[in-house]
């Protein structure tokens, strides 16, 4: 997964006296993200739910710096009931905020309020968005547009999560002059050093598996 080469560049820091930590994480992130992109990572369902954690927490402090307003009793709409989701809706629930999550499917739709949270449907946002302080997209696709933007409040936060097609309209939520955050990759950003260490075990694991079949056996 990866070379000899691009494992000596590794930088542990200039200093021979001390290892510098903080280096060695951000570069160990770095050779890790590397492996994973070959490793085909994303299909590890495991990976996926653990990765979501520092991806909701670092979503999390994004909300906090951004707001002048607490998470506590402030409305929060959660598109897309994936992993992200799930664990962005049970961490942010815990300060107090009231949570909507939106998904299309039924069975997504009666899980959501199962667990205690308010559901609508994904094609239906622009009933409800005007009650929203916080929308947060977790779907690579496109839900919220022009229509939406416009009925949402002046105050509203708009955070990406996902990655292209994108599920918000970033000119529509600009021409509106509502707030929006793109937040991409954010374990890396958040939290190199869990990043680092559920990366690792990941293609550790996976190298593992490999090392018992064809693929190193011949």
């Amino acid at each position: 997964l990866l070379t000899r080469e691009e494992c000596d560049e590794c930088d542990f820091g200039d200093d021979d006296r001390y290892v510098d930590y903080g280096k060695v994480y951000e570069s160990r992130f770095g050779i890790l993200w590397i492996a994973f992109q070959r490793a085909n990572v994303n299909s590890n369902e495991e990976f996926c739910f653990l990765n979501a954690i520092p991806t909701a927490e670092g979503a999390i402090k994004i909300i906090i710096d951004s707001t002048d307003f607490t998470l506590w009793n402030s409305e929060i709409l959660i598109v897309g009931n994936g992993k992200i989701g799930k664990i962005l809706a049970n961490r942010l629930s815990s300060f107090g905020a009231k949570i909507t999550v939106s998904a299309r499917k039924t069975f997504d739709l009666s899980y959501i309020k199962a667990f205690g949270f308010g559901a609508v449907n994904s094609n239906e946002l622009e009933k409800v968005i005007e009650k929203f302080d916080v929308v947060i997209n977790t779907v690579p696709f496109p839900i919220i547009g022009e229509k939406e933007v416009k009925k949402s409040k002046e105050t509203c936060l708009y955070l990406e999560l996902s990655g292209e097609p994108f599920g918000i309209d970033k000119t529509a939520v600009k021409n509106a002059n509502r707030n929006y955050v793109y937040a991409p990759a954010l374990p890396g950003k958040f939290a190199p050093k869990t990043a680092g260490i559920i990366l690792g075990k990941t293609i550790e694991k996976i190298l593992t598996e490999l090392s018992g079949s064809d693929v190193f056996n011949g």
